[in-house]
């Protein structure tokens, strides 16, 4: 089949399916086999999952910092400067945000994540209202 008839049946692009064989061709001979294509992306999957750049001290030093109520950007700023740690904010959101999923309590010293999430209902906003005000229907036209 040519790579337009088979990116039809599999409702891809032919881009796509052209990628996916000279990606997975076969290094010996340059044939596309399942098996081998098999074999080539779990091993890239496998090498993908790389573990965390940051030491488990740091992870520590970072909590006992969340502990005293600093906000990320705080404590993204200050190991910068003192410790030379590079650890971005959307880093230390990913780590409290997956402590939250796990039922873990640290981001609830945060001080914007705790109140995140409120409704807009509870607070009415009167502002630009001027009470005892008679309304447009109401008032009779002098003149």
């Amino acid at each position: 089949m040519s790579l337009r008839e088979i990116a039809k049946a599999l409702c891809r692009s032919a881009s796509t399916i052209s990628r996916e064989l000279k990606r997975n061709a076969d290094k010996s001979d340059g044939r596309y086999r399942v098996e081998k294509a098999d074999s080539y992306a779990r091993a890239r999957r496998r090498r993908s999952r790389r573990g965390s750049r940051f030491k488990p001290e740091e992870r520590v030093q970072v909590h006992r910092l969340l502990g005293r109520r600093w906000s990320p950007e705080q404590i993204s700023g200050r190991l910068r400067k003192e410790a030379g740690l590079r650890i971005g904010t959307s880093t230390i959101y990913r780590w409290l945000a997956r402590d939250k999923a796990l039922g873990g309590t640290s981001w609830l010293r945060t001080r914007q994540l705790a109140h995140r999430y409120r409704k807009g209902y509870r607070v009415k906003d009167l502002r630009g209202r001027m009470s005892g005000k008679r309304g447009a229907r109401t008032r009779t036209r002098t003149g």
